[in-house]
């Protein structure tokens, strides 16, 4: 059976964080800046794709690690200007994969999640996942969906890196 992160309940960590209202031009009742980090995708054999978004579309590999609380692999794909990132997520145990089964979830930077959270409570958005930290993480994550079930992740960091 395919395990994956957004199944699994994770212990939620609280945040002494001083809140801030940030807001986005094109959003105006968002409470916290985003910037767009990265997309994922669920592949079958994780060095193979690793050589393909390299020889091919010329990605750098950023970063590659395991994530235990899923049975999982990562890698981080960077496009060489910096603009984008790539995640490959290989599922260790996953033999079913259907068609559009690939695309796992889109990442963007808040630099409060405390107060994003409870704003995207306040109107209403589903939480998939509440703020939590990975084993050796530096940086809290979360998940929302969008209308349609589509998972986003949300990193905090202060800088809006992408390192978690």
């Amino acid at each position: 059976m395919h395990f994956d992160h957004r199944q699994k309940p994770i212990q939620s960590l609280q945040s002494g964080s001083q809140k801030r209202l940030i807001q986005l031009r094109h959003h105006p009742d968002a409470v916290s800046a985003l910037r767009l980090l990265h997309t994922c995708i669920n592949v079958t054999n994780l060095d193979r794709s690793i050589k393909f978004y390299s020889e091919n579309l010329g990605l750098q590999l950023r970063a590659r690690r395991e994530i235990k609380e899923t049975n999982a692999e990562i890698a981080h794909m960077t496009v060489p200007d910096g603009s984008g990132e790539l995640e490959l997520t290989w599922w260790r145990g996953k033999k079913d994969y259907s068609e559009g089964d690939q695309l796992d979830h889109i990442a963007f930077a808040v630099e409060d999640m405390d107060v994003t959270m409870k704003g995207f409570k306040e109107r209403g958005v589903t939480i998939a996942k509440e703020p939590y930290k990975l084993t050796g993480g530096r940086s809290r994550i979360a998940f929302i969906k969008d209308p349609d079930g589509i998972w986003i992740e949300l990193i905090e960091t202060a800088k809006a890196s992408a390192s978690y």
